[in-house]
């Protein structure tokens, strides 16, 4: 079963890590209107002229390094034959098998991941990476392969089918959850808990209406419990767009990384990896 909580949450979604409130969400989120995809392409747009030494180096050695964090199912993890795995890993595999590279995994911790690719100890970067204004200041990404919105799961009789409805009902969440901010803006009434595992156990026993986090850990703990009676019954507006993320110099890199996304989403083959570890396509827009 995947392991999930606030601090995996909180590391990697756009909220938590620019510490905007709810309300200014719909201003300044990638996704929101998709100003992030345009930058990708616009920089991807120039790459022919922009001498990208690293990509010379990759397309002579047909080998790319790419950094990850295995420390968190399903995204990147270790099976019980400790072989690499998880959705940011097969998505990477696709991608530069389409590309006719071969990928050497670098796994170390979140905290030296980004310092270990500023230091050229790899050349991009998969984590489940959200795009934000903070970080195109220093780093170019590539066009988004995962589409991260917020779900709220309860019962199906629940009466709630908008963020809307959570007006007047408990939901299940951390204080210190951003997720909790949208809860509060939208009238719904905290009950305070450890974290996600323990907010699902208050909704089923239906000791609390709701909880509202990312979709993708919904998705995640509905799929590896099936006999669940939870449902994602409604979705936030605005989402956060996660990405390849590589210097600002890769630019020849980051422009054949995205002709490999957009062939691996018109063939199929982002939307079959999504399936298999959330049940649902996370790799389009919805």
């Amino acid at each position: 079963m995947a392991m999930h909580n606030d601090a995996i949450l909180s590391r990697r979604s756009f909220l938590a890590i620019t510490g905007l409130s709810a309300s200014s969400l719909a201003l300044t989120a990638c996704g929101g209107s998709g100003s992030s995809s345009s930058a990708a392409g616009s920089s991807a747009g120039s790459a022919a002229s922009s001498g990208d030494a690293t990509w010379d180096a990759i397309n002579s050695a047909k080998t790319i390094k790419v950094g990850t964090e295995t420390a968190y199912a399903p995204y990147a993890y270790r099976d019980a034959d400790d072989k690499l795995t998880g959705f940011d890993v097969e998505i990477g595999n696709a991608i530069y098998e389409k590309m006719g590279l071969t990928v050497d995994w670098m796994d170390t911790k979140w905290d030296s991941l980004i310092s270990g690719m500023d230091a050229k100890q790899c050349d991009a970067c998969m984590d489940q990476i959200a795009i934000t204004d903070e970080r195109k200041e220093k780093y170019i990404f590539s066009e988004p392969y995962c589409y991260a919105y917020g779900g709220v799961l309860a019962l199906p009789d629940s009466g709630i089918s908008s963020v809307a409805d959570l007006n007047g009902k408990n939901c299940a969440g951390t204080a210190t959850s951003n997720w909790t901010a949208i809860v509060e803006e939208n009238g719904g009434v905290l009950v305070t808990t450890t974290g996600f595992q323990d907010s699902v156990q208050l909704v089923e026993q239906g000791r609390a209406d709701a909880v509202l986090v990312e979709e993708l850990t919904e998705l995640d703990y509905l799929k590896n419990n099936p006999d669940s009676p939870l449902q994602i019954v409604a979705r936030t507006d605005d989402f956060t767009e996660v990405a390849v993320m590589m210097r600002q110099d890769c630019t020849e890199l980051q422009a054949k990384i995205n002709e490999a996304v957009a062939a691996l989403k018109e063939d199929g083959t982002l939307a079959e990896i999504s399936k298999k570890y959330f049940d649902e396509d996370v790799t389009t827009q919805k």
